[in-house]
C-alpha cells in the first residue's frame, strides 16, 4: 500500500469510501428512476451494497478463520 494511502486510510478507512460511493449511486440511481422511469436495476443493485455495509459495520461477532 502506497504511503498516503495508509495515512488516509487512519482517518477515513476505504471500506466507509466504498459505502459511500455506494449510498452516493443508490441515491443518484433512485432518483433517475423516479424521474425518467428506467434505470431501476442499477438503483436496487447499489441499495443492495449499500446495504451489505451497513451489515458490515453492525457486525460486532467474532469471525472464524477457514483452515
Amino acid at each position: 500500500m502506497f504511503h498516503w494511502m495508509g495515512k488516509l486510510d487512519r482517518y477515513v478507512p476505504f471500506r466507509y469510501a466504498v459505502w459511500l460511493l455506494c449510498t452516493a449511486a443508490a441515491l443518484v440511481s433512485g432518483i433517475w428512476w423516479f424521474t425518467q422511469g428506467s434505470g431501476g436495476w442499477p438503483a436496487l443493485g447499489f441499495s443492495l451494497l449499500a446495504l451489505v455495509g451497513l451489515r458490515d459495520t453492525q457486525f460486532r461477532g467474532q469471525l472464524t478463520q477457514l483452515s
